[in-house]
């Protein structure tokens, strides 16, 4: 008798990994989205404590900043595509968020010796 596709998945870990993956695609894209962001906030604070009053700020912004703003959604949506992939193999294998469907799998491997 043939087992189900879940089933397969579940059994050789490979649903495990895939979510283990993308979760640290999600983390990684996340990262890099609030890089520019961050970078701008900690430049403008800087600035503003070296000349000891506010930093001038532009009216208009130039069509590289909207670029790199433009490069952190697409960072944001890149994180989101893989956290929103890991939670749907994760429910519809183990049926529990990423999480917590990595923490059973890994205290169950660490219950079962194959020795």
């Amino acid at each position: 008798m043939l087992a189900s596709l879940r089933k397969t998945l579940v059994h050789s870990h490979v649903a495990a990994i895939a979510i283990a993956v993308l979760l640290f695609v999600a983390v990684d894209n996340l990262f890099g989205a609030l890089a520019y962001p961050v970078f701008q906030a900690t430049l403008f604070i800087i600035t503003g404590i070296a000349e000891r009053e506010l930093p001038y700020i532009p009216h208009h912004l130039n069509g590289a900043i909207y670029l790199e703003y433009l490069g952190s959604i697409v960072g944001f949506l890149h994180a989101f595509v893989a956290l929103a992939g890991a939670c749907l193999i994760s429910f519809w294998s183990y049926g529990e968020n990423p999480i917590r469907a990595l923490i059973t799998l890994r205290e169950s491997l660490l219950r079962n010796s194959h020795a």
